[in-house]
């Protein structure tokens, strides 16, 4: 039983209707007859969605509207006849994690901030070394492909010149990065 008394009931309202909306969102999934997406231009979203940052607050209403409008025009990646190359479905212990991070709100520099996810990383380092026969090394995981490709980016150049890390780009140094017209497009960005 939670102790509801220790919420504000502004908090638990918003809280019970962000649960009800997940689970009726990731049931509707599994109904082909529900759509993909509802499609909407650019301009037709401005229209439904106000994306300028307001100078005060919305307050939980507010975000509340803002967050079924936002699900309602956003793609249904967890849908049953949603394919694409890189992910299709929903992970729903994946889902659960990822509140219960967000609730903790803590972060993984530092052992005393995070002691149990400080493991966990240590150990997931342990187990990607093992797959690809390493036996000691460090490691860092990243969201997504662009995120890795400016890290490659940044440690290659580091390899390169040593001294960037310290003291910047000199007028002397010449970073060039090869690359083919097939590369990954974020390759431009890093």
């Amino acid at each position: 039983e939670v102790k509801k008394s220790n919420l504000e009931p502004e908090i638990l309202e918003a809280f019970e209707w962000v649960v009800k909306q997940a689970l009726e969102y990731m049931s509707q999934n599994h109904d082909r007859k529900e759509p993909i997406v509802l499609f909407k231009t650019p301009d037709e979203l401005n229209g439904l969605i106000d994306f300028k940052i307001p100078y005060e607050g919305v307050g939980f209403k507010g975000i509340l509207s803002d967050l079924e409008t936002t699900m309602k025009y956003s793609v249904r990646t967890g849908h049953v006849r949603f394919f694409n190359q890189l992910w299709a479905g929903t992970d729903k212990a994946a889902v659960i994690g990822e509140w219960i991070t967000a609730i903790l709100n803590t972060s993984m520099y530092t052992y005393e901030v995070s002691p149990v996810f400080s493991m966990m990383e240590m150990e997931l380092l342990n187990k990607v070394r093992g797959l690809i026969g390493w036996t000691s090394g460090d490691g860092v995981f990243a969201p997504g492909g662009s995120h890795c490709n400016l890290l490659a980016i940044i440690a290659a150049r580091n390899f390169a010149l040593p001294h960037i890390k310290g003291d910047g780009i000199k007028s002397e140094d010449r970073l060039v990065c090869f690359t083919s017209a097939h590369a990954h497009y974020t390759i431009k960005r890093a």
